[in-house]
This record gives structure tokens, sequence and C-alpha cells, in this order.
């Protein structure tokens, strides 16, 4: 409750932002050792930062949809936030919800927000982008879009993987291998490449 009132003061105030744990507070927060006992004995939060990380907890657990909606209120409560606009983004597609994906990486592009222009922003709005065409079985944009994440960070291991899946997908199989041998390279001891 105090969470939640100390945030839904600065929103009335104009200033939609995370609110700032106190010491004591955070005392408070210290005696619960998960998430599970933390809302057990206190309830739901309704605060950004809060929302978000429970959001990243259940998409942890693979539970997509219960992400999904802690990721919508956080970028409700914060429509600013660059991290909080693209974890749901990231739930979308996972939740195979190509168009809606495309719609909020769409948005995230047009938004003034400065991680937007960022590089590594950018490839993973690409990885995001190639992968909700991949749902929509569109195989050459998807590939196209990685291919051209790739140039900009050759390294990115997360765009390798992704087009590592598509090959494979798509039954490319020794497409899929080069890009393997590479991320090796990149990361020998890489369980999934292995």
């Amino acid at each position: 409750a105090s969470v939640n009132l100390d945030f839904n003061q600065r929103l009335r105030r104009g200033e939609p932002r995370a609110s700032s744990i106190d010491k004591s507070l955070a005392e408070k927060l210290d005696r619960y050792r998960t998430w599970a006992a933390l809302l057990n004995a206190d309830g739901p939060f309704d605060e950004p930062e809060f929302c978000y990380q429970l959001g990243r907890v259940y998409a942890r657990f693979n539970l997509v949809r219960q992400a999904a909606v802690q990721f919508t209120r956080a970028q409700t409560l914060a429509p600013n936030n660059f991290a909080y606009r693209f974890a749901l983004a990231e739930m979308l597609l996972r939740g195979q919800a190509p168009d809606k994906t495309l719609q909020a990486v769409a948005a995230l592009r047009a938004s003034p927000l400065p991680l937007a222009t960022n590089l590594v922003s950018q490839t993973a709005l690409l990885r995001l982008e190639a992968g909700a065409y991949f749902q929509k079985t569109n195989f050459t944009l998807a590939e196209k879009l990685l291919l051209e994440a790739r140039q900009k960070i050759p390294d990115d291991e997360a765009v390798l993987q992704t087009l590592t899946e598509i090959y494979l997908a798509s039954g490319r199989y020794t497409n899929a291998l080069a890009v393997i041998e590479n991320q090796l390279r990149i990361a020998p001891k890489d369980s999934r490449a292995l």
C-alpha cells in the first residue's frame, strides 16, 4: 500500500515515474524471500517498476499472459519507459501475436525515447520484427531483417540464435550450421549452439 500510495501521489502531481523506495520500505520488503510470499502477504502492486519486475518473474516461468498483463500495466503507468514497452513487445511475440508485435515494434521505432535510437535497441527491435515475420511464415523477410541486424552488430548472440532457429525451421541446415559455427567462435561453451 505504501508503494502504491507513493506512486499514485506522484502520478497525480504529474510525475509519472517509478517511486523511490526508502530504506525503511526496502527493509520491510527484504523480509520476503520470494515474489509469491510478498504478493501473498501484501497483495499486488500498482507501481510501474514493481509491475515490470513481477512481469519478468512471470516471463522467466513462461507465464506469457501474466507477464504481458504486468508489462502492459507498467507501460500504462509509465508510457515513456523503453524497457517496459520492449518487454511487452517480447511477450506479444512469445504469445504468438505477430501482428501486435509488429505494431509494438513500429510504435517503439516511432517514439522519441532515447533508447529507441540506440544501436543495440535497434538490433533488438529488428530481432523481434524478424520473429514476428517468421511466425507469419514470411521466412525471406525474417532472414533479411536478421542479416541486417547481424551487419550492424556481428557478434550479437541473440540475433545469431534467432537466425539459426529460422534456418532450422525452414530446412536450411547448411546455413544454420554456418551460423552455429559463428556462435561457437564467439561463445565456445554455449550449450544451445553445441
